[in-house]
């Protein structure tokens, strides 16, 4: 072993707390091999107070020992158009994350959808949407709406979501584990063509204040895309047909290689929609 002096402004941290009986020390990067690693140490007590220690050897403990949790993945922006529409080429199962007119205010609303496809390489998305859902009508004014892509580990959450109307119910106040994440101010999407092709009068009647310009993700999603509608090519259906346009993007950077959107190997994949309130995954191969 060593002696190593309390006094010495080189004495590591957990020396100088050492307490009065031999011990294991606390976790600690060796500055050497900068592992983390625990010492069994015998303090050297004079008038009642420790002046030095036998620090003997060292063992390493690996990166749990550390108090250090590990950083939590990046976002990186996604800003070439080209790219965007790569976050959707798996088609995966996605929220729709709108914000609707109920009893006079307005409330955040999500619901799931897997009727969506990329047109082209210039962050085009054709979308089919149950005209009798509450999200349609704020999806076809015209105001930007997100996308949030979820994993496997969320697909009880999902299937809760579809599950219960927004125009009765708050979704973020009762379905388990859902909660908004706001969108960047530098990625807010402002309205597209498409808007000023619609009536905006719905803001103001009735004494309704305007709903927020910037559309909102769900936390826990490994994408987000920031849409809003371009174009509409059905009327009178059951369901809305509609192009709309990705004006912004970001993904978590683990699941993402700089040119594909894709699950690694060790984490939870992406969910494709069978039917019958069931699931697929999409993989890396």
């Amino acid at each position: 072993g060593y002696v190593l002096d309390t006094a010495t402004k080189t004495s590591p941290p957990w020396l100088k707390r050492c307490g009065l009986e031999p011990g294991w020390s606390r976790p600690y990067t060796d500055p050497d091999t900068q592992s983390v690693v625990i010492s069994f140490v015998a303090p050297l007590v004079r008038d009642g107070k420790v002046v030095a220690a036998v620090a003997a050897g060292s063992i390493p403990v690996g990166a749990r020992a550390s108090k250090k949790r590990p950083a939590a993945p990046a976002w990186l922006s996604v800003t070439e158009p080209r790219l965007r529409s790569r976050l959707l080429y798996p088609n995966p199962v996605c929220l729709l994350t709108t914000w609707g007119e109920v009893d006079g205010s307005w409330r955040k609303n999500v619901m799931t959808i897997s009727w969506l496809t990329c047109l082209n390489n210039d962050a085009d998305v054709l979308l089919s949407i149950n005209a009798r859902r509450h999200s349609a009508a704020a999806v076809l004014s015209g105001r930007a709406f997100g996308l949030s892509v979820p994993t496997s580990d969320l697909a009880a959450m999902v299937l809760k979501i579809g599950a219960c109307s927004g125009s009765k119910t708050d979704k973020l106040a009762t379905v388990e584990g859902l909660a908004a994440v706001e969108a960047d101010a530098e990625a807010k999407a402002g309205k597209g063509g498409f808007a000023a092709l619609m009536s905006d009068s719905s803001d103001d009647d009735d004494g309704v204040a305007a709903p927020p310009d910037a559309p909102w993700f769900v936390e826990g999603c490994v994408a987000r895309l920031a849409c809003v509608v371009e174009r509409r090519l059905t009327e009178g259906e059951d369901h809305h047909v509609v192009v709309a346009k990705i004006t912004d993007a970001s993904v978590r950077e683990d699941y993402w290689d700089g040119k594909t959107f894709r699950a690694p190997h060790g984490r939870a994949p992406f969910l494709s929609f069978l039917g019958s309130q069931s699931f697929g995954h999409t993989v890396q191969s």
